[in-house]
């Protein structure tokens, strides 16, 4: 009797590649685009599955053996604000 590969479901929430895969697939997914303010943080993940680089907005995870669910985080875009401190007068 041939047993079909497990598979599962992976969700991606704030972001595309949602769909059903074999274990073990390369699945890509990528981030949709950053709020107003923010800026792309990191991918989170509800289960085991691998990625190929978590803080890249459009990656791959290697899926596991049962649904999962990954998860596009977002943070404030923080911009520097110079200070007069860092000016610099030498002194003569």
């Amino acid at each position: 009797m041939l047993r079909s590969a497990p598979r599962g479901r992976a969700d991606a929430a704030s972001g595309t590649g949602s769909g059903e895969y074999a274990a073990e697939a390369t699945v890509t997914i990528t981030a949709n685009a950053a709020p107003a303010g923010q800026v792309f943080y990191r991918w989170t993940c509800s289960d085991s599955a691998i990625f190929a680089s978590a803080y890249n907005p459009t990656t791959t995870i290697t899926m596991p053996t049962k649904n999962t669910t990954v998860t596009a985080t977002y943070r404030s875009a923080v911009t520097p604000t110079p200070s007069r401190d860092n000016d610099y007068t030498p002194s003569r």
